[in-house]
């Protein structure tokens, strides 16, 4: 059973833990490896649509997807190495491949 000096040395425990991540935290520290810095503009929403024009040749099912055409999702812009990536999810038509 804990008694309640084992929780206040959990609680002290978790408190300093806490305590030594603030400063990377309010830094937004990352890894090298890690994008980072996202940042959504002001006034520019949606920053992506929807595309129904955009389609690739799935494997699995042999035919056609126009994998972006129902939704787009998360959007965010980096700069890595002088060049801008977009990275976002997108979605089909959810209903297409329903099977009743």
């Amino acid at each position: 059973m804990t008694t309640n000096k084992s929780r206040l040395r959990m609680l002290g425990l978790a408190a300093a833990a806490l305590l030594t991540a603030l400063p990377a935290l309010a830094d937004n520290y990352l890894p090298a490896w890690a994008f980072g810095g996202f940042e959504r503009p002001e006034g520019v929403n949606p920053l992506i649509t929807p595309n129904v024009s955009t389609s690739f040749s799935c494997p699995m099912r042999e035919q056609s997807v126009a994998w972006e055409c129902a939704d787009t999702f998360n959007p965010a812009a980096v700069e890595k190495d002088g060049k801008i990536c977009i990275l976002y999810r997108a979605e089909d038509d959810p209903n297409r491949w329903r099977t009743p």
